[in-house]
C-alpha cells in the first residue's frame, strides 16, 4: 500500500513563519490600513431579534454577489459606534475583490429597537438597503425568554421575567436616549416584549428612510415559502432573482415548548393595540395570535 500519499507536507520556511495564529492578528492592522478601499454595507438586515436573522444572512452571503463582513452581528451602530466609520469599513471585503455589481451587507437585529441606530445609520449610508423579519410577536417574545434560559442569564421564571421587564429595561431605554454610547446588556437581553413593539420601531425608521428602502415581510413566510421569499429579497436587492443557495439548513433555532396558556393569553392581549397599529402603518395584517 502506498502511503506516501498520507504524509504530511513539510512546512516552508513562510508557513512556519506566517502561521494561522500570526494571520489572524495581522488582519486587524491590515484591514484598518485598507479601510478606505473596503465597501460599505449596501443592505442591513436589521431585524428582529429571534425572528430569523442569523438564517436569512447566512442565506444571502451565499449569492455570488452578496458578501458579508467578518462575524454577523456587527453591533457598530449601537455601542461599537466610538469607534468610527474606518473601523466599521476595515469588517467588509476590499471592493477590488468583489465582482461586478457585488453589494455587502450584515445583520445586527439590535439595530431595530435601539432608539439612535436609525439616524446613525442614515448619516453614514444613507443608501442602505434594510431588510426587516416581524415575527408572531407572542412568539417572539417566548422564544426570546427561552433564549435567555438557554444562554444562563434568566433565572426568573416565566411570569416573573416579563413581570421584571420595566425594571430591568427602563433604566439602560433612558440613558440610550440621552445618547450614551455603551453596552446594554439589560436592554438587549430582558426586553422581551419591547423587542415587538414593531410600529413604535418602523415609525421611527420612516423618519430617516423612504419606504422603498425597505423590505418588510413575516418570519412565518420566510420559514414556509424560502425560496420565494429569497427571490423577493434578491429583486429588492438587485441582484440574480435565480441565483440558487445550497444550503438552506435554519441557523440558531429555539426548541419549542408549551408555554402556560395564562402567559400567552396575557401577550396576546397586551400585543393587540401594537399589531393595530403596525397594520395602521403598513397597510396590511397579519395572520398572528
Amino acid at each position: 500500500m502506498d502511503r506516501s500519499k498520507f504524509k504530511r507536507k513539510e512546512k516552508t520556511i513562510y508557513s512556519r513563519i506566517i502561521t494561522a495564529k500570526l494571520k489572524r492578528k495581522m488582519r486587524g492592522p491590515f484591514a484598518r490600513m485598507t479601510a478606505s478601499r473596503r465597501q460599505l454595507p449596501g443592505y442591513i438586515v436589521v431585524g428582529t431579534h429571534k425572528g430569523g436573522t442569523s438564517s436569512i444572512q447566512s442565506y444571502l452571503i451565499q449569492h455570488p454577489q452578496l458578501f458579508g463582513g467578518t462575524h454577523k452581528e456587527l453591533h457598530f451602530f449601537d455601542y461599537q459606534y466610538h469607534r468610527g466609520l474606518d473601523w466599521y469599513r476595515s469588517i467588509f471585503p476590499r471592493a477590488k475583490n468583489l465582482p461586478e455589481g457585488s453589494l455587502t451587507g450584515e445583520a445586527t437585529p439590535l439595530y431595530m429597537v435601539h432608539p439612535l441606530v436609525p439616524a446613525r445609520i442614515a448619516e453614514c449610508i444613507p443608501d442602505v438597503k434594510l431588510i426587516f423579519l416581524l415575527r408572531d410577536p407572542v412568539q417572539r417574545s417566548i422564544s426570546h425568554y427561552y433564549h435567555q434560559v438557554r444562554r444562563g442569564r434568566e433565572k426568573l421564571s416565566i411570569a416573573d421575567g416579563f413581570a421584571a421587564e420595566d425594571e430591568r429595561v427602563l433604566p439602560e431605554k433612558k440613558r440610550l436616549l440621552a445618547g450614551e454610547i455603551f453596552k446594554p446588556e439589560g436592554f438587549r437581553r430582558f426586553s422581551y416584549r419591547e423587542r415587538s413593539h414593531y410600529a413604535e420601531q418602523l415609525e421611527r425608521w420612516f423618519q430617516y428612510f423612504p419606504r422603498e428602502q425597505c423590505f418588510i415581510d413575516t418570519s412565518e413566510r420566510f420559514y414556509a415559502d424560502t425560496a420565494g421569499f429569497l427571490r423577493d429579497v434578491f429583486e429588492f436587492l438587485g441582484v440574480d432573482p435565480d441565483a440558487t443557495i445550497p444550503d438552506l439548513k435554519p441557523r440558531n433555532v429555539g426548541i419549542p415548548r408549551d408555554e402556560d396558556s395564562e402567559i400567552r393569553q396575557m401577550l396576546s392581549e397586551y400585543f393587540k393595540p401594537h399589531n393595530q397599529r403596525l397594520e395602521k402603518l403598513l397597510g396590511r395584517s397579519f395572520d398572528w395570535q
